[in-house]
């Protein structure tokens, strides 16, 4: 019945703040300024047990951010790696693909400062430097994940990049909320590259 998994407007589970490292992203596609050497949002997802909506339909059209100390917020917090002619048309993609999805809940700016606001509940960086998980050193998923979740109270995904025959690269961190963005949850659903606990995965420097 495929009726049952046509997305929704505004009809989601949880969202998932993905963050992902730059310098392992930026293996994989050119990045033409200096790499951040942080975690940086790709997306903020509203999400569904079973399946994820994007491209809801929207309401009002997209508003180009002006404010400037937003637009500066946003750059350190949510760069489009791979333009140097900024961000607002990745952050329009994105809002388009999934922030439209919970757009009954949360208007264009509310989604976009959640984010930012979600993002800055957890140093991600410091907590796993805090577990002797530092970039170039070798460690596992479960040791990553355990860092993560002594801060979290719940257990992230993990997206890795490489021959899983070696040491992977640690691409991105999923981390999922209540629908209100007050809570930390356990993610419904393990994306699908995400390595067993024994893994051994790095943070390319």
């Amino acid at each position: 019945r495929p009726l049952v998994f046509s997305p929704v407007c505004g009809d989601f589970d949880y969202f998932q703040l993905v963050l992902q490292w730059p310098r392992s992203f930026c293996k994989t596609r050119y990045c033409p300024n200096p790499v951040p050497r942080n975690f940086t949002i790709h997306g903020l997802w509203p999400d569904k047990q079973r399946i994820m909506p994007i491209n809801c339909p929207r309401k009002e059209s997209y508003k180009s951010i002006t404010d400037s100390k937003k637009i500066k917020l946003l750059e350190q917090h949510w760069p489009d790696l791979t333009s140097n002619q900024g961000s607002a048309e990745f952050w329009r993609y994105q809002y388009k693909k999934h922030g439209t999805c919970s757009v009954d809940l949360y208007n264009q700016e509310q989604y976009f400062d959640l984010a930012i606001e979600l993002k800055e509940k957890f140093d991600l960086l410091k907590t796993l430097k805090n577990h002797g998980i530092t970039p170039s050193k070798t460690n596992t998923v479960i040791d990553v994940e355990e860092a993560i979740k002594a801060v979290t109270k719940e257990v992230p995904n993990l997206n890795c990049i490489g021959d899983s025959s070696q040491t992977m690269e640690l691409l991105e961190i999923g981390i999922c909320f209540n629908k209100e963005g007050t809570t930390v949850i356990a993610c419904r659903r393990r994306w699908n590259n995400h390595p067993n606990g024994n893994q051994k995965i790095t943070l390319p420097p």
